[in-house]
């Protein structure tokens, strides 16, 4: 498969508006798999992140679910403060 590059500024618009339309549809597909994930963890908890998880990468292990100390920290400086309790 063969990518091509395109470049916004070369576009015309109608080309610019189906793309943009291509992308919305792409979006979209992506949105209604990822809500059925989450669904489904906030039903079975972390053996449905696990399971799903094992759906992208085969070799999951439980130990890829949780966080060390410094990726939590860093999670935090990412949200604005007003969010954080």
């Amino acid at each position: 498969m063969k990518i091509k590059l395109l470049y916004m500024s070369q576009l015309s618009d109608e080309q610019k508006e189906r793309l943009m339309q291509r992308s919305m549809q792409d979006i979209a597909s992506i949105y209604d798999y990822v809500r059925g994930i989450v669904q489904d963890v906030k039903e079975r908890g972390d053996n449905s992140l696990l399971e799903s998880l094992r759906d992208i990468e085969k070799e999951a292990s439980e130990s890829k679910l949780g966080l060390n100390e410094d990726e939590i920290k860093q999670a935090y400086k990412q949200v604005d403060k007003k969010l954080v309790d």
